[in-house]
């Protein structure tokens, strides 16, 4: 009883507000805790893989990898050597002895996110402002769009989540090591800072920075802001839990440092969707409200903003905080905490000004003279940290309470705390998983992931794949062979054993291989696994020197002749030596620091910290929960369509295609562009029937079918594939399309359509009868290509070939695209050409194009003559400067021999009966597909 009695007194010594808090984070993560399984539509999926093969690892004995074997069709990868490896460990910790652990264990990290968000954010506001102003940042921090909804649901990036979870908390105990320099904040935060640092490389970049900036500002620039005058071993002081976190973190980071050119990461920087310059937001989404979520859909459409209530409470915060400082100025009240609170929240405005600006356009000249901020990728990546900066200034809204009056103030502030919440109403339920069974996680799912064309490694770029592997190769039978048999894990190339040699496996580890090889004569062994910085090799323990197999990148060892043991394993390098040695110092330096620390100093509480009364805030919660749960049945706070209606399409239509899919509607909010401007066109998508396989998309701008003058194609429509499409649920798939440069003004049609990657054949589309109507879908709105403002410069222009010569007196040819390129290997088929020409001067006459194929005899093989443009703007309309991108084909059959053919082009006058001047544009090889 004593201690039942004991557990009673602290458990009701325990701040209400922190309890409030807590709840408030279990409210945020309901989704988490109360579906079952995960989602396999986002980055969550790929994270639960990376989950289980790291448990494979520790299972194993290896506690730090660096090294995920079964990856890359088994190949193996060093992913665990440059990405922040905290959440895998803590799903793994999380997960113990659980059978399909990695789910639950991801599902664990999710919900241990959005607690550690909570109760962070209430523990620093409530030191920096009151109780009451942390349980209404804490209310505007979960509930802020990025964190509630986009990073956890729709993107599904448990690393980026959970750091930004771990954000508020670090902040708190820096905050509290200021004030109370004492050993128990010295550990704590220094410990928070080497997690927050080994959760997510890209946050603890921008995060990190923060931290820094924040306390550089208390030491040095508050004490100016105050009027006092600061020192810079207070700065050294208040930054040393910093250091000691940056210390015991350098075995993580520091070989991502000096290893980055040991793997392949150009791809993490673009052209294309990784391209920063893609994903800057304007103002106007910035400060607009949430779009309500179609729960109709697979991928409903959102809004990256910084959430409505958000932006209003932090605009009332540093209202409230200007009129209490200006009042405690005026009467002399507490004006030197005043002056010190309004101080530091300075800082708050000012982060988060910087990080605003930071993800608008007109910060772009800043993000090309860093290049390292191209691995960001996503300027909109900052709304997570803005989030934080705007929550605390939310929190100043208290000061607002002490100027109501007495009774009103509870009703007050529970209406400012439910602000956040009740605005989060559009977005309160996430998306369906369609899986209420994840699947099995073991090494042979996630083999099966990756033959499926899903992703490689885990990852969607092929970064972190080492630079020795200049081509990826193909799926190698055997090696999948020993996976599905259950192992052991066969890494041999026996096709090239010789005669007589056998190769025994005796260990196989995820970091390690050990055989027993037998030879009558000297040979060389050739592994499966990728080469990377630190594999080794021995025979009978004598070290051997690795050779690398090209173009795959594959370790080879040499072996001699007779019975020897080979042994293969990922061993140590100079700077994950150097980052480990490091580490240890700074976890003696820490050990040393606190040491010298008193344990404990009695801190007074703040007399300004006014209770908080739990009734007005629980009944809001509770009125807040029944109208979210009546309003998600009822859909009154979010559309969710049906049938074959997607209520938020701008256009509907129905239009069937083979394999079980149906086109439903489309956006296109912008039918007109110049040309280097782009269109943004959405499509929607259902499923009929299950659908057989995976799918491409294209989207064409025609002006005749088989004439494509832009495009956009993806390899999954959504970035979903469309076997795992649900029959219930529409996809929603954006599209970027560009008008390039020199297309002519004029209308043009959009099509749209399926295709199979695998045998090159577009779904045909279908009438409701099944009567077969072509191949792809014209959508009813055209898109007109305006006259350009700029013509480009040659340079500029995608050009195969360069010529620059004068066809025609008043035309040059700049030069040609040619697809397929320099060999034609098709039985029959379009050889595509694309011309570029220049008009000197307005020509006055409409002049048509001639294209032929010569053959080696010096023959005309083929030749197709017609006007440019198909016909659609005539020469004699070519303004003066103007450049004319001119799309042609030729039809290729079956009766054209194999061999070499010269490529030529040429203009013809309507009054010239002389010879025409051919330009070579180069050369074509014709090749069969059983050459």
């Amino acid at each position: 009883m004593p201690v039942l009695n004991r557990l009673r007194r602290r458990f009701y010594q325990v701040d209400r507000g922190l309890w409030l808090a807590v709840l408030l984070s279990l409210l945020a993560a309901w989704a988490f805790i109360l579906r079952p399984s995960l989602p396999r539509e986002t980055d969550a999926e790929l994270h639960v893989f990376r989950a289980a093969e790291l448990g494979y690892a520790l299972r194993a004995g290896v506690l730090y990898p660096r090294w995920a074997a079964d990856f890359y069709y088994g190949y193996g990868y060093p992913i665990f050597n440059y990405y922040a490896p905290l959440t895998y460990y803590l799903a793994n910790l999380l997960s113990l002895a659980l059978p399909g652990g990695a789910v639950f264990g991801v599902k664990a990290v999710f919900v241990l996110g959005f607690l550690s968000a909570g109760v962070g954010t209430y523990g620093l506001t409530r030191r920096l402002i009151d109780r009451r102003g942390a349980l209404i940042a804490t209310a505007s921090y979960l509930f802020a769009p990025y964190i509630f909804l986009i990073d956890p649901h729709l993107r599904g990036v448990l690393a980026e989540f959970f750091a930004l979870g771990l954000l508020p908390p670090v902040f708190w105990a820096l905050t509290a090591f200021r004030q109370s320099p004492s050993r128990k904040h010295l550990v704590v935060a220094s410990l928070l800072v080497t997690a927050f640092l080994l959760s997510h490389n890209l946050m603890a970049l921008v995060g990190f920075g923060m931290l820094l900036a924040y306390t550089l500002w208390h030491a040095l620039i508050v004490p100016l802001l105050i009027g006092s005058r600061p020192r810079p071993t207070d700065a050294i002081r208040q930054a040393f839990p910093l250091l000691i976190g940056l210390a015991l973190a350098a075995f993580f980071w520091l070989p991502v440092i000096m290893e980055r050119d040991a793997v392949q990461l150009g791809n993490l920087i673009g052209p294309g969707h990784f391209d920063y310059h893609n994903h800057f937001l304007s103002l106007r989404e910035l400060f607009s409200p949430s779009v309500p979520l179609d729960l109709g859909a697979v991928n409903p459409a959102f809004r990256f903003n910084l959430g409505l209530a958000q932006w209003i409470l932090a605009l009332i915060g540093l209202v409230a905080l200007a009129l209490v400082t200006v009042h405690a100025r005026r009467t002399g009240t507490r004006w030197a905490a005043q002056a010190e609170q309004t101080a530091g929240a300075a800082f708050w405005l000012l982060a988060l000004i910087g990080l605003i600006g930071l993800m608008l356009p007109l910060s772009t000249p800043i993000w090309e003279a860093i290049p390292p901020m191209a691995f960001l990728q996503f300027p909109w990546r900052l709304l997570g940290t803005a989030a934080l900066c705007a929550a605390v200034l939310a929190g100043y809204t208290a000061h607002l309470l002490d100027l109501a009056p007495r009774p009103a103030r509870p009703y007050t502030f529970a209406a400012l705390f439910v602000l956040p919440l009740v605005l989060a109403l559009p977005i309160f339920i996430p998306p369906t998983w369609n899986w209420h069974d994840f699947g099995p996680t073991d090494q042979l799912a996630m083999l099966e992931f990756e033959l499926n064309g899903l992703a490689l490694g885990t990852t969607s770029t092929g970064d972190y794949v080492p630079v020795e592997v200049e081509v990826v190769p193909d799926p190698n039978p055997d090696l999948i062979a020993s996976y599905r048999r259950g192992g052991p894990i066969d890494k041999v190339n026996r096709h090239t054993l010789p005669e007589g040699a056998s190769v025994e496996i005796i260990r196989h580890r995820p970091t390690a291989d050990v055989f027993a090889v037998r030879s009558p004569e000297g040979f060389i062994l050739r592994l499966y696994t990728f080469m990377f910085e630190g594999w080794r090799a021995s025979v009978d323990g004598q070290p051997v020197t690795i050779e690398v197999a090209k173009p795959e990148g594959f370790i080879t060892v040499p072996v001699p002749p007779g019975d020897h043991v080979v042994r293969v394993w990922l061993g140590t390098t100079p700077a994950r030596t150097l980052g480990t040695l490091i580490s240890l110092a700074g976890l003696g330096a820490l050990a040393l620091a606190a040491y010298r620390l008193p344990s404990a100093i009695v801190e007074e509480e703040n007399e300004q910290q006014a209770g908080v009364d739990g009734r007005p805030i629980l009944l809001a919660l509770a009125i807040f929960v029944s109208v979210a749960a009546a309003g998600g049945r009822l859909s009154l706070f979010q559309p969710r369509s049906s049938g074959l209606i997607a209520l938020p399409a701008q256009e509907r239509l129905h239009a069937y295609l083979e394999g079980g899919v149906d086109l439903i509607g489309y956006d296109l909010p912008i039918t007109s562009a110049e040309p280097g401007e782009s269109l943004p066109l959405t499509l929607y998508w259902k499923a009929r029937e299950p659908v057989p396989g995976n799918y491409q998309v294209f989207v064409h701008l025609t002006s005749i079918p088989q004439h494509t003058w832009g495009q956009s194609d993806k390899l999954n429509p959504g970035d979903y594939p469309t076997t795992r499409w649900p029959l219930d649920r529409y996809v929603r798939d954006p599209h970027t399309l560009t008008i390039p440069p020199g297309t002519p003004p004029g209308e043009y049609t959009l099509r749209v359509g399926l295709w199979n990657r695998a045998t090159g054949v577009r779904q045909l589309v279908l009438a409701p009868d099944g009567e077969i109507l072509g191949d792809s879908i014209a959508l009813p709105t055209s898109v007109t290509v305006l006259p350009a403002s700029r013509q480009p410069a040659p340079e500029e222009l995608p050009l195969d070939v360069v010529l620059n010569e004068q066809a025609a007196p008043e035309l040059t040819l700049l030069g040609a695209e040619i697809d397929p390129g320099p060999v034609f290997e098709s039985e029959m088929g379009l050889l595509r050409v694309i011309l570029y020409w220049r008009a000197s001067e307005r020509p006055s006459v409409e002049y048509e194009v001639a294209l032929r194929l010569v053959d080696a005899s010096g023959a005309e093989a083929l030749r197709a003559d017609g006007p440019p443009v198909d016909g659609r703007y005539p020469t004699d309309r070519w303004e003066t400067g103007q450049v004319v991108r001119d799309v042609h084909s030729f039809w290729i059959d079956s009766d054209l021999p194999a061999g070499m053919y010269r490529l030529e082009a040429g203009l013809i006058a309507p009054d010239d009966a002389g010879p025409i001047a051919w330009l070579r544009l180069g050369d074509v090889e014709r090749r069969l597909n059983s050459e």
